[in-house]
């Protein structure tokens, strides 16, 4: 019963978080830019203080990044908070800290309550594929990676590690979160049956692989049939995957706080085939006609690969469990 408790709810933002700066700030101070900030919609709310919390870094992480870890284990030892440790983590901290060896969402023991990371985006990406069947915890993100865009906290110096983990869900004022976004992709076969699934944070992309021919995909919107794409391949972003590949793929930026989900193609044939967004609420399926000279393949977030055969049909639409990343509170530079 213990394991079922959640011991965290998303609440909307209260009045006093909408007052202060407007939507964007302009400054002057030498090159103009444009920054945006605007306030977090979502607030964690602790219905009782964190018990348990895992704790993951970089899985080649160095001896510097390794003491950094167990830093971030000692303190939250010292608040009561019960560590949580997966592989290979575990096996390079253990003996330095008291923690729990954690062998994932279907563990047999309590689940977290909050998730800190210590490393990058692709920490990130790799602690979202822990949560696959389950709603994930809230991510508090120590950036110490080359690309720290989803990882806000700073882990330099004796005070500011220590003090963030002292705050997340111990004071009384709530958190401010981005509910990322999460795309749900299942694989299906020509006979309806279930080959593949997977929870997307950044994107899932349909690419010819090693084929010399143009993958040849049937799109398709709430069963109305979009479009033939002859292509390289095709990318379904979330808005958080937007500034990714998509981007790459000459696909547009999207807000985080948007629920959209991004339909670009790569180097398509026809000159006229743009990216398209699509509202949360559709249901977008590709699929490979039983005529098509090659087969494609599907890629999760960079990281898992399936093949897509003839006959065969990807389905993607909005996942009912987004991640929440907290983010830093207004003020904090």
């Amino acid at each position: 019963a213990d394991r079922q408790a959640v011991a965290w709810k998303f609440a909307r933002a209260h009045k006093e978080s909408r007052e202060g700066p407007q939507l964007c700030d302009v400054n002057d101070d030498g090159p103009t830019s444009v920054r945006c900030v605007a306030p977090s919609e979502r607030y964690v709310e602790w219905q009782r203080p964190p018990r348990r919390a895992l704790v993951l870094a970089k899985r080649h992480a160095n001896e510097e990044e390794l003491d950094m870890a167990a830093r971030i284990c000692a303190h939250l030892s010292s608040l009561d908070v019960e560590v949580l440790l997966a592989d290979p983590l575990y096996e390079a901290v253990n003996e330095r800290v008291a923690a729990t060896r954690w062998e994932g969402e279907h563990d047999a023991g309590p689940a977290p309550d909050f998730v800190a990371t210590l490393g990058g985006d692709g920490l990130l990406l790799y602690a979202n594929t822990l949560f696959q069947e389950t709603a994930p915890p809230p991510v508090v993100a120590f950036g110490a990676g080359s690309l720290g865009f989803l990882a806000p906290f700073d882990v330099d110096g004796d005070g500011p590690l220590e003090e963030t983990l002292d705050a997340v869900g111990m004071e009384a004022e709530p958190w401010p979160v981005s509910l990322r976004m999460r795309l749900r992709c299942r694989v299906v076969d020509q006979n309806g049956g279930e080959v593949a699934k997977h929870e997307a944070l950044n994107e899932v992309a349909i690419d010819r692989g090693n084929s010399p021919f143009l993958s040849a995909v049937e799109c398709y919107c709430n069963d109305e049939h979009l479009t033939t794409a002859q292509a390289d391949g095709l990318i379904v972003a979330t808005p958080t995957g937007s500034t990714a590949y998509s981007l790459s793929a000459g696909g547009p930026m999207v807000h985080p706080s948007v629920d959209a989900m991004v339909f670009t193609p790569i180097c398509p044939h026809s000159l006229s085939f743009r990216p398209i967004v699509f509202p949360d609420s559709c249901e977008l399926r590709f699929e490979v006609a039983p005529d098509a000279r090659a087969d494609v393949w599907v890629t999760f977030d960079g990281r898992s690969r399936v093949r897509l055969a003839r006959g065969d049909s990807l389905v993607v639409t909005a996942s009912p469990h987004p991640l929440p990343t907290v983010l830093l509170p207004r003020g904090s530079s």
